[in-house]
C-alpha cells in the first residue's frame, strides 16, 4: 500500500480511510496538525516537530492525548510503509459529538489521524530558476502561531497566487511582510541574512529554526526584524523554507526580479540537504 491513513488505532489505505462526520474538526476545524518526514526511514527532526505540535495541543486546550501517544502511532504507521522516503501529516481534533455545538460540557476523547505518502522533490528547475511570490494582505486570524487546521485565508491567498503562475503568496500584515501561506519567506541584505522575529503573527517554522542555526554556526550575520514588501522586492535574495521544499530560492516578487547571483541561498541550502542526507546515510 503505497498512501496509508492511520486514524484512531485503525490503518487503513488513504482512500479508504473515513471520519465520523460528527468529528469537530469537521464542522470547526477545531484541531491542530503538524508534518514531517523521513528519509531511508529516518524521521527529520522529529523532537522539534513534536515540541510544536504540544504547543499547538496546549494553546488551543486539547487535552487527553500525549505527544508519546502519537509518536507510538506514527511508528506504527511508519513500520507498514512500503516507502523509506515519506512525507507525514498528522492531525488532532477535539474529537466527536453527539450533537453539533459549539461548545462541551466534557470535553470528547480526542481524534488522531496520520497520513502517509511517499515523498517526492520538487523539479530540480525550482531550484535552478527560483520561484514567484505574489503579495497578498494577512487575513489570517490572530493566532498564526498555532498550527491550526482552519487555513481557508491561506487557501484562498495561495490559489490566488497559483492563478497569476506563482508559487505562494507573500502575506502583508500592517505594511510587514509575515510569511508565505504555506512558508516562511527570508530575504538577504548586503549579507544579512533577516527574518521576521517570532511572534503571534506568524509559525515557529522548523525549516526556518534549522536554517537560522546553520547560518549563524557558519557565521553568517542574522537579523531577527520586521520588513515592509517594498523591502522583500528589493532584497539581494530571498528563499522560499518548509518542511516540504527545504529551501528554496525566489526568482521574482509581484513581476519584480530579484538578482540571479544566490551565494548565501546556495550556501545555505547545501548545509541544510547536508542535514537531510545524513538520514540516508
Amino acid at each position: 500500500m503505497s498512501a496509508l491513513a492511520y486514524v484512531n488505532g485503525t490503518i487503513t489505505p488513504l482512500a479508504e480511510a473515513r471520519l465520523p462526520l460528527l468529528d469537530r474538526g469537521v464542522f470547526f476545524g477545531d484541531g491542530v496538525y503538524d508534518t514531517l518526514f523521513s528519509i531511508n526511514g529516518r524521521l527529520h527532526a522529529p523532537e522539534r516537530h513534536f515540541r510544536r505540535l504540544a504547543h499547538s495541543l496546549h494553546e488551543t486546550g486539547i487535552g487527553a492525548i500525549s505527544i508519546e501517544e502519537i509518536e507510538s502511532a506514527l511508528a506504527e504507521l511508519s513500520g507498514r510503509c512500503e516507502h523509506r522516503d515519506v512525507d507525514f501529516y498528522i492531525q488532532v481534533t477535539r474529537g466527536v459529538q453527539p450533537a453539533r455545538a459549539h461548545t462541551w460540557k466534557e470535553e470528547p476523547r480526542p481524534t488522531l489521524i496520520i497520513t502517509a505518502q511517499e515523498r517526492h522533490d520538487l523539479p530540480a528547475e525550482h531550484y535552478a530558476r527560483g520561484v514567484t511570490l505574489f503579495s497578498h494582505t494577512d487575513l489570517r486570524w490572530g493566532r498564526c502561531d498555532i498550527k491550526s487546521v482552519n487555513l481557508l485565508p491561506n487557501v484562498m491567498a495561495r490559489q490566488k497566487a497559483a492563478a497569476a503562475g506563482g508559487y505562494d503568496a507573500l502575506l502583508v500584515r500592517d505594511g510587514h511582510v509575515t510569511e508565505g501561506s504555506g512558508s516562511s519567506v527570508l530575504i538577504v541584505e548586503e549579507g544579512v541574512l533577516v527574518a521576521p522575529p517570532l511572534s503571534y503573527e506568524i509559525l515557529p517554522s522548523i525549516t526556518r529554526e534549522i536554517v537560522l542555526e546553520l547560518a549563524r554556526e557558519a557565521g553568517v550575520p542574522v537579523r531577527l526584524e520586521r520588513r515592509t514588501l517594498e523591502q522583500y522586492i528589493q532584497a539581494d535574495e530571498a528563499m522560499v523554507l518548509s518542511t516540504k521544499v527545504g529551501v528554496l530560492p525566489v526568482r521574482a516578487i509581484d513581476s519584480v526580479e530579484l538578482p540571479t547571483e544566490r551565494p548565501l541561498i546556495e550556501r545555505l541550502r547545501a548545509l541544510y540537504q547536508e542535514t537531510v542526507q545524513a538520514l540516508a546515510e
